[in-house]
């Protein structure tokens, strides 16, 4: 970057009165067309090139903005850093720190549990990576995360082209499929059940789903849902869980209620950190499913 380009990036514009504001400066980092920043967040081209022999397992977070997922995923790098590890997992390395470091800073949240800045932009890249090693086997996982922004995920509504450009939902081992808890009995709930409808429907018109993936229905935010026993609550909530059963043509996918935010004697939540963090009991055998190396099979075409 030569200091004409980092003037433009870091200073006052002389016809600006105001300056910079952190979130603009981040927004015009993460889209640079450069290598990202070392140990950063990294995208489909450059996530292939961690790789070695070792297949990773990718797990996705799906969803709209504002459901929480970025805020699971600094949870889940929070206590991983602070114990050092997770079940019988050692949190041994990451290639992403800077990534796992920025989500947490952008999630932080005043006294009353609103965020301060915006959320996940919608250019930043999504793959952030944990390597995990068994305390008695040894055994070493690489785990690899897709925290897309959710404003992404929303542009698949409308727009083929994004839609397709995204390998790692149909490929992805494990789905995590994330609700908004607090919505289901607020004035945004049929909105956000049409808007659900239209993106499975989309992925499924497009041969988009991860059939063969382990999948997770996330109740997030339910600490906010003040009577867990309302009868409208209990009735949306179901009616969300057979959406998603009859889009994904299966039954009793497993459901989890927690808040992802609060780490004080989070039972629900910890459960469900050990949960991924062990390893799937059936391990996929077709070379066709393993998005890393038909990625970089196809790059090097």
């Amino acid at each position: 970057m030569d200091n004409q380009d980092a003037n433009e990036l870091l200073l006052d514009s002389p016809k600006e009165a105001k300056s910079p504001t952190k979130e603009n400066i981040i927004e015009q980092l993460v889209t640079m067309k450069e290598t990202p920043f070392y140990t950063d967040a990294l995208n489909e081209v450059n996530i292939n090139n961690i790789i070695t022999n070792q297949k990773p397992e990718l797990i996705v977070l799906f969803g709209l903005n504002d459901l929480g997922k970025t805020t699971f995923v600094g949870s889940l790098y929070h206590l991983l850093r602070v114990s050092g590890k997770m079940a019988d997992y050692k949190f041994v390395n990451s290639d992403t720190f800077a990534g796992f470091e920025r989500r947490v800073f952008l999630r932080k949240c005043s006294k009353d549990g609103r965020s301060n800045t915006n959320r996940t932009l919608r250019s930043e890249n999504p793959f952030l990576t944990l390597h995990m090693e068994h305390e008695t086997t040894n055994e070493k996982r690489l785990i690899v995360l897709s925290d897309r922004a959710g404003e992404r995920y929303r542009d698949y509504i409308s727009k083929d082209e994004e839609l397709l450009k995204d390998k790692t939902i149909k490929y992805a081992d494990r789905i995590l499929l994330f609700i908004n808890a607090e919505e289901l009995v607020g004035r945004s709930y049929s909105n956000m059940k049409d808007e659900l409808k239209t993106l499975l429907r989309r992925l499924k018109e497009k041969d988009m789903l991860p059939l063969f993936a382990t999948k997770y229905i996330i109740f997030n935010k339910y600490d906010k849902v003040v009577d867990i026993e309302n009868q409208k609550f209990k009735e949306h909530k179901q009616e969300v869980v057979e959406l998603i059963e009859d889009m994904f043509e299966v039954k009793d996918i497993p459901q989890h209620c927690i808040n992802s935010k609060n780490l004080d004697g989070n039972v629900e939540l910890e459960k469900l950190f050990c949960m991924l963090i062990q390893p799937l009991d059936s391990k996929k055998v077709d070379s066709a499913l393993d998005w890393v190396k038909t990625s970089i099979k196809n790059n090097k075409a």
